[in-house]
């Protein structure tokens, strides 16, 4: 990628390239130091032209950045309000996290910018130091956070048109957070599955992870969850970015219970 590094120091900009993990998947990135505390890592996809990507890289680099007030949002107050939960594949990512099942859970800190954008970053060890707070503090406080932020909605409604034609009845509910990001952190929020299953009188719910921003609820008995497994696999293999990808499993959720285990996991590639 010489083509990119010599173009953008053309342009007066350092650039390093940087290893970085995004979802349990390596991915090298280009690291611009454009003077800020927020220097932008840009990725390069093999679907994207050299030309096109040098073009992006350097409209990006030349953007005016939003700035982060690191004191606030490593504060303990501020992470106590603005965090919330998020599922990825295991990986050896060293940030805060915890196992759930076949995944592992770890926290994002909400970010709003002066322009009116907003983001999110990954709560590290040092983070939770600098804000004097125990993991189980983080985790609890962020578990409420997430409660506050879910969005189920039909798939009818996501979609725009009537699923009862295509499937009989309306079955199928999209569960994400408000800004549809990271929303499949709200699998591990067993108040949002009791409300939702206590709503719709299901006494078990399906959950298929879309991708690491959506899950989709589906009542328990409307389709075995080897098949399931095996749709979620083929979505995963032809249409989700890898760095967005959960695994191929099935996953129960018993209201009685009160609790998450997986029904069924497919790691064949899809046919």
């Amino acid at each position: 990628m010489s083509t990119l590094l010599n173009a953008l120091n053309e342009c007066g900009f350092v650039v390093k390239e940087i290893e970085a993990i995004k979802n349990g998947v390596n991915c090298k990135g280009y690291q611009i130091d454009n003077g800020t505390n927020i220097k932008p890592v840009i990725y390069h996809s093999p679907e994207e032209s050299i030309e096109a990507f040098v073009a992006r890289a350097i409209e990006i680099a030349k953007s005016p950045v939003p700035q982060i007030d690191v004191e606030k949002i490593t504060s303990h107050e501020y992470l106590l309000d603005n965090t919330f939960v998020c599922l990825q594949k295991k990986g050896n990512e060293e940030i805060c996290k915890r196992t759930f099942l076949d995944l592992e859970m770890y926290v994002r800190i909400g970010v709003d910018f002066a322009d009116g954008t907003s983001g999110s970053i990954k709560v590290t060890q040092g983070i939770l130091e600098k804000a004097g707070m125990s993991e189980d503090r983080l985790y609890e406080a962020a578990i409420q956070n997430s409660e506050k932020k879910a969005h189920v909605t039909s798939m009818a409604e996501t979609l725009g048109m009537m699923t009862e034609e295509l499937f009989g009845e309306n079955l199928f509910y999209v569960a994400t957070y408000h800004d549809k990001a990271h929303g499949a952190g709200i699998m591990a929020v067993t108040k949002i599955l009791h409300e939702f299953c206590e709503k719709k009188g299901y006494g078990k719910i399906y959950i298929l992870p879309s991708s690491t921003e959506e899950v989709l609820f589906i009542p328990n008995g409307y389709m075995d969850p080897e098949s399931l497994a095996v749709m979620v696999n083929c979505v995963n293999e032809e249409t989700v970015d890898p760095k967005l990808q959960l695994n191929p499993t099935v996953y129960l959720y018993d209201d009685n219970l009160g609790a998450v285990t997986i029904a069924f996991s497919y790691n064949k590639k899809c046919r």
